[in-house]
């Protein structure tokens, strides 16, 4: 689970910050995946497919953060191995169960890593398969790429 409690108000403002900027670079990446055109192609395609997951895995664990660490608004304790028990501080069920739903995040982070994986192997094996251009003295593979860098 991406949501653990730091002790401090500093510590959960940084990881707070954190999620949210990883789902702004996230959803950064995705748009120029799509702008791009290269959601057709294999291997980007598993790539936006895996910053989309992670997006949504950094709001859960973003969330859980929230209604736990610095508002308070959940009390999770471990009665178990097993067992976890969850009580709302102002008795608002719902909480529970979004709480609940939102520390389910690994049903989002493992698709993600998956999808990131294959999308980079499959690039990789594009790669390979590509042959270096003659008039190119150093073999780098720029195709596509402008002289700004993107």
């Amino acid at each position: 689970m991406a949501a653990r409690p730091h002790g401090s108000p500093v510590g959960a403002a940084v990881v707070l910050f954190s999620h949210l900027l990883f789902i702004i670079s996230m959803a950064i990446l995705t748009g120029w995946i799509s702008r791009r055109g290269d959601t057709v192609r294999s291997g980007w395609r598993e790539i936006r497919y895996s910053a989309i997951f992670f997006i949504h895995w950094s709001a859960f664990a973003f969330t859980a953060y929230l209604l736990e660490d610095p508002s308070g608004w959940i009390a999770a304790s471990r009665i178990g191995s097993w067992t976890l028990y969850i009580e709302s501080a102002g008795g608002h069920a719902f909480l529970v169960w979004i709480y609940y739903l939102v520390r389910l995040d690994q049903l989002l982070s493992v698709p993600a890593m998956v999808f990131l994986v294959l999308g980079l192997a499959r690039l990789l094996a594009q790669a390979k398969l590509t042959p270096p251009d003659e008039n190119d003295p150093a073999g780098d593979r720029t195709e596509g790429v402008r002289e700004d860098g993107v």
